[in-house]
């Protein structure tokens, strides 16, 4: 499930995944989960600073609605 870009105009198809792997996106998504935490920071390997430096990469768990309840919420354009 992606709600970035156009990947979100797929929808949530048959979903019913209550546990998502989340990058660069906790804080968006903490409202609409029961429980969300970071897991990790990636940074580059070589000290190289880029686009992927700092991002983080964490868990939720425990959807508060439905995947087709929450999906209108989670479309994001970057």
């Amino acid at each position: 499930l992606s709600g970035h870009n156009s990947y979100w105009t797929w929808g949530p198809g048959h979903a019913a995944d209550s546990t998502v792997l989340v990058v660069d996106a906790l804080g968006q998504l903490r409202p609409y989960f029961a429980s969300c935490r970071l897991l990790t920071t990636f940074n580059p390997p070589y000290h190289v600073q880029n686009g992927w430096t700092g991002l983080q990469i964490g868990v939720c768990t425990g959807p508060v609605a439905s995947w087709r309840t929450l999906w209108p919420h989670l479309r994001h354009y970057g």
